[in-house]
C-alpha cells in the first residue's frame, strides 16, 4: 500500500502537512468537492501532489487552476523534486504541461496588443503564420510537432521548454502546449482555461475528455468568485465605437458608387443601428452619476442575433479592404460581435451599464457567480478549493452555486503562527463610511499614518477603500513631515516597480487601494525577508455602493432573503479584502506586525472576521496608539 513516504521529496514534514494530505486524498477518493482553509507557509503545493498521486485511479489527470504565473511555478518547482525522487525509486515520472495563454506563448507577432486584440489577430492571420501551418499536414500533427511533444513529455513542458522547442523546430508554442495537455499527467493553467467560457471550449476539446474524468485544484480559491464576474464581463468603449463609425462612414463615401449596392446598403444600415446604441448611451450619460443602469429591453430590440450576423458580415467587408486603418477596425467590429452575443446568451443574469469611471462605456456585468460557475461545478467529480482566506466558507459556497450541494466538504487546518506575533488594533474615532468622508476626517485619518510611521520599525501597506479616498487622505499626509519614502500605486503600476522601489527604501510607506494590485496575491519579501511591519486597513473597503451594486441586490434578494444578498454584496467582500491585505503581513514563522485598523465600524462587524480576528486593542487618541505599537514592537525586537 502506498503511503506519503513513497512520494514526498523532502526530509520532514510541516506542521500539520500530513493531516493537510489526508484531507486532499480523502476528497479525492471519496469524488467530494472540497473547500480547504490552510494557512501560507504549511507547504499547500506539494501536499497537493502527493495527494494526488496517493488517491490517483487510471490515467486521471490532474488539472491545477492558478491565479498567476507565479504560482505556476511553484508547482513546477515541486513536480520537479517529486519527480527526481520517483526516478531514484525506479518509477515513472509525472508529465506535465503549463498552459499559457496564446499571447505568452507566441512567437510570430512582435506587435504588443490587448489580449482581446490579439486573439482576434491570431484568428485572422493564423493560416499565414509559418509556426503554426509547420504545427499539422492536414488536421494531422507534423511530424516535426510529434517530435517536439515527445522530447517534451520526457523533459517536462515547462514555458521555457515550449518556447524553446518551438523556437528550434519553428513551431507555435501554443499549439505545443494545446497537444501535450491529453497525454499530461498534471496540467497546470490559468483560470479562465475552466471559468471563462469561451476559453473552456478550446481547452476541454484539448483535454479530450470530460472534467467528471479528472481531479481538479482551484488554488488562491478566495479570488474565484470576483473573477469569474470580472471574466464574463465585456465593454465597449463610447471612443472605440465612435471611431468605428467614422471609419464606416468614410467607407461609405468613398465607395458608395462603384461597389455592389447591397453591400453599401448593409453598411447603412449598421451605421443606423450604431447610432442609435450610441445615441443611447449619450442620453443616458448626461446624469452625475458614474455608474448608470441601462434598460436592457432598449438594448435589446437592437443588439440581438440578427445584429451579431450583420456585425459578422460587415467584419467580412472590411477585412476585404488592404489597409491597416480597415484592420483595426474589424478588429473593433470583432469586439462588438462578442458583446452582442455575451448580451443574447447572459441578459437575464446581467446587468446592463453606462461608466464614466474610467471613460464612457457601455459594460455587460454578470449578476452572481454562482450563475457561470454552476456551468463547471456540475460537470466535475472531485475538486479542491484552497486558500489561506476562504472565511467565511459559507460565502464560497454560496458565491460559486454549491450552497445545497450535499457533495460539498470544508477543512481548515490551524494556523502555524504564534498569535503573539501580531497585534490588532482598531481606532475608535475614523472611519470612511460615506457620509462622514470629508477634509476633517481625512485629516484624522493623516495623523494616525503619520504616528504609525514614527514607531514602526520597518515597511509599512497602507491599503484604502478606493483611490479617491487614498488621493484625499495621502494629499493631508503630504502636508505633514513624513520620515520616509512613499509609493502610491497607480491603476497602471506594476508589481515589479513597487518591489524595485522596496529593495532601495526597505522601509517604505506603500499605499495602494484594497481593489487594486498589491493588497493581495503579493509577498513583500525580499532575499527571503518580509519588509513589512504594519498593515493599516485605512477604511473598511466595502465595494462602493452604486446603481450596479443595487441592482445585484435586487437580484439576490430574489434568490436568497435580504440578509444573505447584503452579506454577499456587502459585507463579505469586504471582510476578504480586509484578510488578503492583512495576510500580506505574516508570511513565515519568523514574522511579525502590527494591523491597524482606522475605521471604528469594525466594532460593530468584527463577528463576520475569523474568530482570532476578535481579540483587538482599542484606542482613540494618538498617544495610545503609539504606545501600544511602541511596547508591542520593542517587546518582540528584544525577544530576538
Amino acid at each position: 500500500m502506498l503511503n506519503i513516504r513513497d512520494f514526498f521529496p523532502y526530509r520532514t514534514l510541516r506542521p500539520y502537512q500530513d493531516k493537510l494530505i489526508s484531507y486532499i486524498y480523502d476528497a479525492f477518493v471519496n469524488r467530494t468537492i472540497l473547500f480547504l482553509q490552510a494557512p501560507t507557509g504549511i507547504g499547500k503545493t506539494v501536499s497537493v501532489i502527493v495527494g494526488f498521486l496517493l488517491a490517483r485511479e487510471s490515467n486521471e489527470p490532474l488539472i491545477v487552476a492558478t491565479r498567476t504565473k507565479n504560482q505556476a511555478q511553484i508547482y513546477v518547482k515541486e513536480i520537479d523534486a517529486i519527480n527526481q525522487k520517483l526516478i531514484n525509486r525506479g518509477r515513472k515520472p509525472l508529465s506535465f504541461v503549463v498552459l499559457r495563454s496564446r499571447q505568452d506563448y507566441c512567437l510570430y507577432v512582435k506587435k504588443k496588443a490587448s489580449y482581446k486584440s490579439f486573439i482576434w489577430l491570431c484568428k485572422v492571420i493564423r493560416e499565414k503564420c509559418p509556426f503554426y501551418r509547420n504545427c499539422y499536414v492536414g488536421a494531422t500533427p507534423s511530424e516535426r510537432l510529434s517530435d517536439a511533444l515527445n522530447y517534451l513529455i520526457e523533459k517536462g513542458g515547462t514555458p521555457e521548454n515550449i518556447l524553446s522547442i518551438a523556437s528550434r523546430f519553428k513551431l507555435c508554442p501554443y499549439e505545443i502546449a494545446k497537444n501535450l495537455v491529453a497525454d499530461s499527467d498534471v496540467i497546470i493553467c490559468s483560470y479562465p482555461y475552466l471559468f471563462s467560457r469561451t476559453v473552456r471550449g478550446y481547452f476541454l476539446d484539448a483535454l479530450k475528455k470530460s472534467l467528471s474524468d479528472t481531479k481538479i485544484v482551484i488554488d488562491e480559491a478566495d479570488n474565484l468568485p470576483e473573477f469569474i464576474l470580472n471574466a464574463n464581463s465585456s465593454r465597449l468603449t463610447v471612443k472605440m465605437l465612435q471611431n468605428l463609425l467614422a471609419f464606416l462612414n468614410e467607407v461609405y463615401e468613398t465607395y458608395e458608387n462603384v461597389t455592389d449596392p447591397s453591400v453599401m446598403n448593409r453598411i447603412k444600415e449598421f451605421t443606423e443601428l450604431l447610432n442609435l446604441i450610441l445615441s443611447e448611451i449619450e442620453k443616458l450619460s448626461k446624469g452625475s452619476q458614474k455608474i448608470i443602469l441601462a434598460p436592457k429591453e432598449d438594448f435589446a430590440v437592437i443588439l440581438d442575433k440578427s445584429f451579431a450576423r450583420l456585425v459578422e458580415i460587415i467584419e467580412e467587408i472590411v477585412l476585404r479592404i488592404p489597409t491597416e486603418e480597415a484592420f483595426i477596425n474589424a478588429l473593433r467590429l470583432s469586439e462588438l460581435r462578442e458583446f452582442t452575443d455575451m448580451f443574447v446568451e447572459m441578459q437575464d443574469k446581467s446587468e446592463l451599464i453606462v461608466t464614466k469611471e474610467e471613460e464612457l462605456a457601455l459594460e455587460l456585468r454578470p449578476l452572481h457567480a454562482a450563475d457561470i460557475a454552476s456551468e463547471v461545478f456540475d460537470n466535475i467529480s472531485t475538486c479542491i478549493m484552497m486558500s489561506g482566506t476562504l472565511h467565511p466558507i459559507s460565502y464560497f459556497k454560496t458565491s460559486l452555486g454549491l450552497d445545497k450541494s450535499s457533495n460539498v466538504q470544508e477543512k481548515k487546518i490551524p494556523s502555524i503562527y504564534d498569535p503573539s506575533r501580531v497585534i490588532r488594533l482598531v481606532d475608535i474615532q475614523t472611519t470612511t463610511k460615506y457620509t462622514e468622508r470629508n477634509k476633517y476626517m481625512y485629516r484624522l485619518i493623516a495623523q494616525r499614518l503619520k504616528a504609525i510611521s514614527e514607531v514602526t520599525p520597518g515597511a509599512i501597506l497602507i491599503v484604502f477603500p478606493s483611490y479617491s479616498v487614498m488621493k484625499a487622505v495621502m494629499d493631508e499626509l503630504n502636508k505633514m513631515d513624513v520620515d520616509r519614502e512613499i509609493f502610491v500605486e497607480r491603476r497602471s503600476s506594476k508589481i515589479e516597480k513597487v518591489m524595485e522601489f522596496l529593495s532601495i527604501y526597505p522601509d517604505a510607506i506603500i499605499a495602494c487601494v484594497a481593489y487594486g494590485k498589491f493588497a493581495e496575491g503579493i509577498d513583500f519579501r525580499i532575499r527571503d525577508k518580509t519588509l513589512l511591519k504594519a498593515v493599516v486597513i485605512a477604511g473598511l473597503p466595502f465595494p462602493e455602493y452604486n446603481e450596479w451594486l443595487r441592482k445585484q441586490l435586487e437580484y439576490l434578494k430574489t434568490k436568497f432573503d435580504y440578509e444573505t444578498a447584503r452579506k454577499l454584496c456587502l459585507i463579505y467582500p469586504m471582510v476578504r479584502k480586509t484578510l488578503q491585505a492583512a495576510g500580506r503581513l505574516i508570511r513565515s514563522p519568523e514574522d511579525f506586525g502590527a494591523i491597524i485598523i482606522l475605521d471604528r465600524r469594525f466594532l460593530s462587524l468584527y463577528k463576520f472576521f475569523p474568530k482570532e480576528w476578535w481579540t483587538f486593542h482599542k484606542f482613540s487618541s494618538i498617544e495610545t496608539l503609539k504606545l501600544r505599537l511602541s511596547e508591542f514592537f520593542n517587546r518582540l525586537i528584544c525577544s530576538f
